[in-house]
C-alpha cells in the first residue's frame, strides 16, 4: 500500500476555523416548571462548549454568581474561570443549518 491520498473537501464544507474561537450569535434561556431550556446558535461549537455554557449559566441561576460574572469570565480568556461542565444528559442537538450559498 502506498501513502494515503488526501481528497479535497466537498464543495459545501466550509473551512474549519483555526484555533478555538467560535462566534456565539444567539443564546436564550427559558424555564417551564422544573425544565430549563438553553438554546445556543453559533458558527460552530467546540467539544463541551454548550455544557460549559450551561454550567456557567447554572451558577448564575442558583445565585452563586452575579450576571456580570460572565463578562469577567469571557474577558479572562481562561476556561478555568467558568462554571463546571454540566453532564450531557438532556443535551439535544436540534438543528444544523448551512448557508444556502453552499448548495447553489
Amino acid at each position: 500500500m502506498g501513502p494515503a491520498k488526501h481528497l479535497p473537501p466537498p464543495p459545501w464544507r466550509k473551512p474549519r476555523p483555526k484555533g478555538t474561537v467560535r462566534n456565539l450569535t444567539q443564546l436564550s434561556v427559558r424555564q417551564t416548571g422544573r425544565i430549563v431550556q438553553i438554546e445556543a446558535t453559533a458558527d460552530g461549537f467546540l467539544r463541551g462548549m454548550v455544557r460549559a455554557l450551561a454550567g456557567t449559566l447554572t451558577q448564575i441561576g442558583l445565585g452563586k454568581q452575579g450576571p456580570n460574572w460572565v463578562r469577567r469570565v469571557l474577558e479572562s480568556q481562561d476556561r478555568r474561570e467558568a462554571g463546571a461542565n454540566l453532564p450531557a444528559h438532556g443535551l439535544t442537538l436540534v438543528r444544523v443549518t448551512y448557508p444556502s450559498a453552499v448548495f447553489r
